[in-house]
């Protein structure tokens, strides 16, 4: 097993052996005796060892707890990893650099459905353009031009500069930083 340490006491009696383990925060400190005597494996949690002793009276390590222990060790690390990943994503759409972390894609979703009530108006009760008073009733390829590609956003990029981005950019932002994020998930 990985993290166990074997402890050999030498016939110096000054000699101390002194070991660690990712496991337990303590050390061990064996003094040695006459006769060089393998002591086995030592370095374990209390709750690392077996719930009753052997036949000589020894409580021997329990294989089974501590892979239970390691495997939520190894679930804590794959958190911190997914975590690191999702919070450093970045798309790249029309040579533009999104953030793809969850703020991102919220600030993104915000500006698709401003954008997408906008689109909705537009092909229902008209929408009022620069310049004129009365609102136009457009058909949705209209509306979908005058929303998704004539109406631009400035929007700060993963390069921390402004970009100003059609809505249709941020749209193709947003879903692939959704298939992204969806690896990044099912990786862990």
């Amino acid at each position: 097993m990985k993290n166990r340490k074997q402890i050999i006491i030498l016939s110096d009696e000054t000699e101390k052996v002194v070991l660690s383990s990712k496991l337990a925060d303590k050390e061990i400190i064996v003094l040695a005796g006459e006769t060089p005597t393998v002591v086995g494996y030592e370095k374990y949690a209390k709750d690392e060892y077996k719930d009753e002793p052997d036949e000589n009276g020894i409580y021997q390590p329990d294989d089974e707890k501590i892979q239970n222990k390691l495997d939520v060790i190894a679930q804590e690390e794959a958190k911190k990893t997914k975590a690191k990943e999702l919070s450093e994503l970045v798309i790249d759409i029309n040579t533009v650099l999104y953030d793809a972390h969850q703020e991102a894609i919220g600030n993104m979703a915000a500006v698709v459905a401003i954008a997408t009530a906008t689109f909705q108006r537009a092909i229902s009760v008209g929408v009022v353009k620069a310049g004129e008073t009365v609102p136009t009733i457009m058909t949705p390829a209209e509306a979908y031009k005058y929303v998704y590609k004539d109406q631009t956003v400035t929007w700060k990029g993963a390069d921390n500069k402004p970009h100003t981005v059609q809505v249709e950019s941020l749209v193709e932002a947003s879903e692939k930083a959704m298939t992204a994020k969806a690896v990044i998930l099912f990786k862990y």
